[in-house]
């Protein structure tokens, strides 16, 4: 998020970008968790997920977000994703999982089918 900020930081005020790099890490973490896969190296998945998410924003944030995974340990190679699915089956599965672990899914700031987050400070 703190090299998210920097970047946005450069052509807002300081509370707009701290709100924008807020609103962008919540999303992309939420869409990635519908579509990241249950794997051993679930991390991974997950990082590698987000970069899909992002793919969907025009790759705004994947040198960023590669570098930082990758000093992390949590990828081990720069990845660039070539294929977004949000389709309708995959989000089903994944609501259905998360009720059945207890999170209800309208609590999320975001409506996964349209790809949009609510102002984080209002909800």
């Amino acid at each position: 998020m703190a090299g998210i900020y920097e970047e946005e930081v450069k052509t807002k005020s300081p509370k707009e970008a701290l709100i924008s790099a807020v609103d962008t890490v919540a999303t992309y973490t939420f869409r990635c968790l519908t579509i990241a896969p249950s794997t051993v190296r679930f991390f991974d998945a997950v990082a590698k997920a987000m970069l899909v998410v992002d793919k969907a924003n025009n790759y705004k944030y994947n040198e960023l977000m590669n570098r930082v995974f990758i000093e992390r340990q949590i990828l081990r190679a720069p990845y660039k994703p070539m294929v977004v699915d949000f389709s309708p089956l995959n989000l089903y599965h994944s609501t259905i999982t998360l009720l059945y672990i207890g999170i209800s899914l309208p609590s999320f700031p975001f409506n996964p089918s349209l790809g949009e987050a609510k102002d984080l400070w209002q909800v």
